[in-house]
């Protein structure tokens, strides 16, 4: 919906502001979580003894301390913070494929635009596909966080750093740069994930051959190492490409 970037610039700063509140209001009730449960001589609501997992102590504190009606209304707010986010994110998956992929791929072929009772359609089929993808992927996630000692968000921060290490690369690449082509960007986004991906604790019990102590503290590093490591990577593959002249990208528009 922005007509320029000024307004684009404009929609993300408003973005980052809108967003403080939210995020000072989780922060605060983490810290009286913590006072409640760690402090409980300061209280005479708790006798102090929290949940044996500390990602679900908010739910515990609901569950144990809140009125059953407000207890009800808790919940229910719990729920539809989560599935907005979700629609959010499975609509904006459907419609960057329809707008990125789907609309141009198709229309070069028909040599016409699609109609829109069409696009409606893919759109929707694309929001089904999305919500199964992300549903397997957390069944996956459930295993895979299962497997490690890793709190949860050590946890989330490391499974959306797969993606960070090569989007941060080709981001840096973009602005301390003049290289980089469509070809180099695709290289560096694979680049960084295949990097955090051969990072990852299972692949190193998976293959005995590298089993030694330098490796085995390398794989003990923590994963905001890992991340540096791959944007750097990301960067430089990015970098290897050429940018088009404005003369070659001229010629076929105007053919």
């Amino acid at each position: 919906t922005c007509k320029d970037a000024k307004q684009g610039a404009r929609s993300v700063i408003v973005g980052i502001l809108l967003g403080i509140p939210s995020v000072s209001i989780f922060l605060t009730l983490g810290l009286l979580l913590w006072v409640l449960y760690q402090r409980p001589e300061l209280t005479s609501v708790t006798d102090g003894v929290p949940p044996e997992e500390s990602m679900t102590i908010f739910l515990h504190y609901i569950l144990t301390q809140i009125p059953p009606g407000v207890r009800g209304l808790m919940m229910a707010g719990l729920f539809a913070a989560g599935l907005s986010s979700l629609n959010s994110a499975i609509n904006a998956m459907s419609a960057a494929f329809i707008s990125d992929l789907y609309e141009p791929i198709m229309t070069r072929r028909r040599g016409k635009p699609l109609p829109e009772q069409h696009l409606v359609r893919v759109g929707q089929i694309g929001v089904i596909a999305g919500g199964i993808v992300l549903g397997l992927f957390a069944c996956v996630c459930i295993f895979w966080k299962n497997s490690n000692n890793d709190t949860l968000i050590v946890f989330a921060l490391s499974v959306m750093s797969f993606a960070y290490a090569g989007l941060i690369g080709v981001f840096f690449c973009a602005l301390l740069t003049k290289r980089g082509s469509s070809a180099s960007v695709i290289a560096a986004l694979i680049v960084g994930f295949v990097w955090m991906l051969m990072t990852q604790r299972f692949v190193y019990d998976a293959i005995p051959r590298i089993h030694g102590p330098r490796i085995e503290y390398f794989y003990g590093i923590n994963f905001t190492w890992k991340l540096t490591i791959g944007v750097l990577l990301s960067t430089s593959v990015c970098a290897l490409g050429r940018p088009q002249s404005k003369a070659s990208i001229a010629a076929p528009e105007a053919a």
